[in-house]
């Protein structure tokens, strides 16, 4: 099976495990977002890197961090919590592979 296929059949449970795992962590930033929120931004951070593997191209996962180190840093959050966003959704996804 291809990664990305793999990936896709797993998404709920990986989209689950990751937020799991940020919440657990206690994020200030992202707690205060809310969980509709994170959520959001989990799932579209896996159709990113879902879709890079389709593709073989990282363009939109870079312009994505730079755009989202821009704005989580304007609105107070620390380079950690964006770290550990992106840190919990990888750990899921190489849970499933």
């Amino acid at each position: 099976m291809e990664l990305d296929a793999l990936l896709l059949e797993a998404e709920t449970e990986v989209l689950e495990a990751g937020y799991s795992s940020l919440h657990g962590s206690h994020v200030t930033h992202y707690e205060q977002a809310g969980e509709a929120f994170t959520r959001q931004a989990l799932a579209h951070l896996f159709r990113l890197v879902v879709t890079a593997i389709q593709t073989r191209d990282l363009a939109s996962i870079s312009s994505y961090a730079d755009e989202i180190a821009v704005a989580r840093f304007n609105n107070g959050y620390d380079i950690s919590e964006v770290q550990m966003a992106f840190n919990a959704l990888e750990d899921a996804m190489w849970r499933q592979v």
